[in-house]
Parts: structure tokens; sequence; C-alpha cells
């Protein structure tokens, strides 16, 4: 992957970097807060019953279709960013890597634009076929998404204290306020004007595509395998974040990563519609890089 995953989780382990590990004499307002609220949602998805084997509903109507042509949607969408990233390459000269915003641009434009292209025609003779398996978007499910993700939040966020904590325990090195290359690039040359086209894409463009593989695709083809929703819902969000390792994102923030896979694969499986899973990303996406121009103007 080319982009994707370059802004996801990568900051949510590091608000707390700059007093160092969550210890008791570094606890502040930001990481107890976050905590207390994490407490409550998760208290209060607990009293809904929101973890019970039925609590997902009726399962999706993934049966339709065999389960090839889910896995083949699924590897035609990502097949197409590695299409668009090599046509930048060779008609631009830009590459992974690079520290230049307008090629890092560039290269993000080309690769989630042609997945977008390919995956939308996908999507439309999907839904023709399998019009139950939830393959809608709708501004009034991306809104939804939106809300929830603000419920997910301080848990997202809260996982990514502990990850760190753990990972300052086991004798890791020391975290940045700013951990990833990508949103480096962002903080420190926020005035270049193509940084703002590259926010557009790590916010917009990789949230689309990445559900539309891991939750539209993936997740679909682990329920018609399975027919079990929850396991679907773990297995697609390891997969999620095993896909974000080696892409230069701290393995504690890989973990948030997952975590925010279970939590959207959860919202599809009880909403039935692709379209809250996008929100849900986009917010997630858009508040890391919010973040992290916070951190680094600080």
């Amino acid at each position: 992957m080319v982009l994707t995953g370059a802004i996801v989780g990568a900051t949510a382990g590091d608000a707390c970097a700059a007093t160092g590990p969550a210890t008791p004499a570094t606890l502040d307002g930001w990481l107890v807060g976050h905590v207390a609220a994490a407490v409550v949602v998760m208290a209060v998805l607990w009293a809904r019953g929101m973890f019970k084997a039925g609590a997902l509903g009726a399962v999706r109507g993934v049966g339709e279709l065999p389960w090839w042509v889910w896995m083949s949607c699924a590897a035609v969408t990502w097949l197409m960013q590695v299409v668009g990233a090599s046509v930048a390459h060779e008609v631009w000269g830009v590459g992974p890597g690079s520290d230049s915003p307008r090629e890092m641009a560039v290269l993000g434009l080309m690769s989630t634009g042609t997945a977008l292209a390919g995956s939308a025609a996908l999507l439309v003779l999907v839904k023709r076929v399998a019009s139950g398996a939830g393959i809608e978007c709708s501004a009034r499910s991306v809104l939804l998404g939106v809300g929830l993700a603000a419920g997910a939040w301080p848990v997202l966020q809260s996982v990514g204290f502990a990850m760190t904590w753990v990972h300052g325990v086991v004798g890791g090195a020391a975290t940045e306020q700013v951990a990833h290359p990508m949103l480096k690039m962002i903080v420190e040359q926020r005035g270049d004007p193509w940084v703002w086209v590259l926010m557009g894409v790590s916010i917009v463009g990789v949230p689309v595509v990445e559900e539309v593989i891991y939750r539209g695709f993936v997740q679909s083809l682990i329920l018609r395998a399975t027919g079990r929703p929850w396991l679907t819902v773990i297995a697609s969000g390891v997969l999620f974040g095993a896909a974000h390792l080696g892409q230069g994102i701290p393995w504690y923030s890989v973990v948030v990563v997952g975590t925010l896979g279970v939590a959207i694969g959860m919202a599809f499986e009880r909403t039935k519609r692709l379209g809250v899973c996008i929100g849900m990303h986009v917010a997630f996406n858009g508040a890391n890089v919010g973040l992290a121009l916070m951190m680094g103007a600080g």
C-alpha cells in the first residue's frame, strides 16, 4: 500500500508522550479525561448488551456471492492502488519515501483515485447482486459514522495510552510527540500548499479506499466463509492492524489501528451500512491529523 495507513493511529499513543509514560506522577487532564470517558462508553455498551452473541443483529446478506468474488474484489481494489502509484512513478517520477509534499500528494492522488474509480464499478455490480450486504453509502450513514467515531475516540486513545506505557515498561525507545514520518511532514511543512492536498488524501481518500477493501470486501469475505459476525469482526480487525505493520507506524500504534478496525467492524455488522464505516474512519484520521498539528504547534 502507498498511503494506506500513513495517518491512521499514528498519534493515538503519542498524545501523552510529551510527559513520558503514563505513570501516576505524569497523569494529566487529557489522559484522565479520555480514560474516564472510555470507561463510561464501555459501561454503556455493556449495559445495552452490545457485547452479547446476538448484539450485531442478523447476518448481512453476503451469501448471494461466493467467497472468491469478495476476495477478488478486494484484490482488484488493492491492485488498482498499485497501478495508480506505478503510473505516478512513470509519469512524474514520484515514489514512496519522498520528503517532498508535492510528490507524496501526487502519489496519493493517483493511488487512491485509481482505486476509487475501480472500486466504484465493483461496488455497483456487487450491490446489484448482493443487495443485503450493506454496500451502500449515503450522507446520513457517513454522518452517523462520524458520531460513532466520537464515542469510540476515548476508547482508542486509552488503548494508545496503555500501549505507550507498555512500550516504556519493556524498555522501548522513547516515543515522540509526532511519531510517523508522514505526520511529521504535514506538521513541519504545513506552509506548503501541497501539504493541504496531502491532508485531504489522508483524511478522505485513504479511509474510503481502506473501508471498501477491509470492511466492504474483506469483512464480507470472512462473513461469507464463517457466517459468524463476531468472529468476522475480530478477524477483520486483526487483519486491518497487521496490514499496517512495516509502514513506519510504531507497534503500539498498530494495536490502536487493529482496535479501530474492530470498532468499525462492529458498526458495520450492527448498521449494515458501509457509509458508517467510512464516516468513522474519516473522522478518526481527521482527528489524528488535527491532534498532530496541535502538538506540532505546541
